[in-house]
């Protein structure tokens, strides 16, 4: 059975009593309005709602707030949306109610972080086979953090370690990792919910997953709280706790068992370089897949997604591509350039001096901008860049290519081969043509295109060839 939530809370200064589970957030005002009433009073209204975040107290005593939700009517003053988010913080008897505003920290568990930064590190054992003495102690000096500072914020690494209850009397230590941000200002809770989706994203680029998922997320805050035992002013200050909770797709999640994994002592000190480029906004996840078994298959809508990635990437990394690499292309482009230039000057001086405001002449110019614009981005097509990534990052995916041809009963496939089927496919796919099942050089062409994503990616980080394939190892 699904949590069930209940409270009280005020929206629109009206009071309503709340219902939460399975992610809908149902509000109930004090006393329901007659139907046939409510509906005269809303008839013909077209009442929207904005995204807003909703605070309000549970049951028993609790702090609660709904992040981003839309409500909608549900008749009789009733409201409800659906929840992707929501913070609680479980410190009873503390007044005024904490909120969940000037967060200090943010702290993260989860497997993902057990995997790159591996908790036992800090566990020291000895040979238990040829040692006499058993000997298992946590290293002190590996229980500090590892610390980068990103845009003034403060990101620690770290292991914690407990010794478990009775009821894992099998268990001698619990080893966990966790990832916390120290912020340079204080944040509310829209603003950590950026921080949320940016350490996702990070992770994902990690363990080439769609979607990740913490076990645990805290925010902290520091409140002066008055406890007026011995004085009236007995003020002391408490490091108040609030657990973040975000809906997870309906989908298998796992992360690759496997311990050759991508690890922080692998990122060569640029995890903030890292960090950076794949949490900015137009960084592409959408083409990762979503488990182990959903990395067994491909569709059309993976192959346009690889493909708008690829596209991304590249001309990040190379962003004026054949007029770099061909010095023909670049003077005939120029060439072009300064025509149109030269047509648009004219007509603008034609225009001046013509005393009659001529349609003509201004549509000439509008279409002196647009084939301007439309020149200065054609740096390449996408079977040209595909190649020539094939190409430099050969000794990276040869492996993986081999190993595919084996599967597939190939002797060999030429770069321009697989980039004039994986080009083909594509445009088929966006053009609406009928496309039927992939055949061995398609998925060959999209398997390696991953690849080469991910060695642009690491290029423009920085990392050296022998470096990028390490990575592309553990991850592929």
């Amino acid at each position: 059975m699904s949590q069930i939530i209940c409270g009280d809370l005020e929206f629109d200064n009206i009071k309503y009593k709340f219902d939460f589970r399975d992610n809908i957030l149902v509000l109930l005002p004090e006393e329901l309005q007659q139907y046939a009433k409510w509906r005269f009073e809303h008839l013909g209204k077209k009442e929207r709602f904005d995204y807003v975040n909703v605070e309000g107290v549970t049951n028993n005593g609790w702090y609660i707030c709904f992040v981003h939700i839309k409500f909608f009517h549900l008749g009789r003053g009733a409201l409800q949306a659906f929840v992707p988010g929501y913070a609680v913080c479980k410190a009873n008897g503390i007044t005024p109610l904490p909120t969940c505003e000037q967060i200090e920290k943010i702290r993260f568990y989860g497997d993902c972080l057990d995997k790159f930064y591996y908790p036992k590190r800090v566990v020291e054992t000895s040979d238990f086979v040829h040692s006499k003495d058993i000997k298992f102690e946590i290293k002190k000096q590996k229980m500090k953090t590892d610390d980068f500072m990103v845009n003034k914020d403060k990101y620690s690494f770290g292991v914690y370690w407990t010794a478990p209850y009775s009821s894992n009397i099998n268990v001698v230590l619990d080893v966990s990792s966790y990832l916390e941000i120290k912020f340079d200002n204080c944040k509310n809770i829209t603003e950590i919910i950026d921080y949320y989706l940016n350490v996702k994203k990070f992770f994902s680029f990690i363990n080439n997953r769609k979607y990740i998922k913490f076990e645990r997320i805290i925010a902290f805050r520091n409140d002066n709280i008055s406890y007026g035992f011995e004085k009236q002013d007995n003020i002391r200050s408490i490091e108040i706790e609030f657990e973040l909770y975000f809906v997870d797709p309906d989908e298998k999640f796992d992360l690759n068992t496997s311990l050759n994994t991508v690890r922080l002592e692998d990122l060569d000190n640029k995890f903030c370089r890292i960090y950076k480029e794949v949490t900015k906004e137009k960084f592409f996840t959408q083409y990762y897949p979503l488990s182990t078994s959903d990395n067994h298959y491909i569709d059309n809508d993976k192959y346009v997604s690889v493909s708008s990635a690829f596209e991304s990437e590249f001309d990040k990394l190379h962003p004026k591509f054949k007029s770099t690499i061909s010095s023909e292309y670049n003077e005939i482009k120029q060439i072009i350039l300064k025509s149109i230039s030269n047509k648009k000057y004219r007509t603008k001086e034609k225009l001046k001096n013509d005393k009659v405001n001529n349609k003509s002449l201004k549509t000439t110019i509008n279409e002196c901008d647009y084939f301007s614009k439309i020149i200065k981005n054609i740096d390449g097509t996408l079977h040209e860049k595909i190649v020539y990534s094939y190409k430099k990052y050969n000794n990276i995916i040869e492996s993986k290519r081999n190993k595919l041809l084996k599967n597939y009963e190939l002797d060999k496939a030429k770069a321009g081969v697989l980039a004039n089927k994986f080009v083909k496919r594509r445009n088929d796919i966006s053009h609406g043509n009928g496309t039927g099942q992939f055949d061995s050089l398609e998925i060959i062409a999209y398997e390696l295109l991953r690849i080469c994503i991910y060695c642009i990616t690491l290029e423009r980080c920085k990392f050296s060839e022998e470096k990028i394939k390490e990575f592309i190892e553990k991850i592929f």
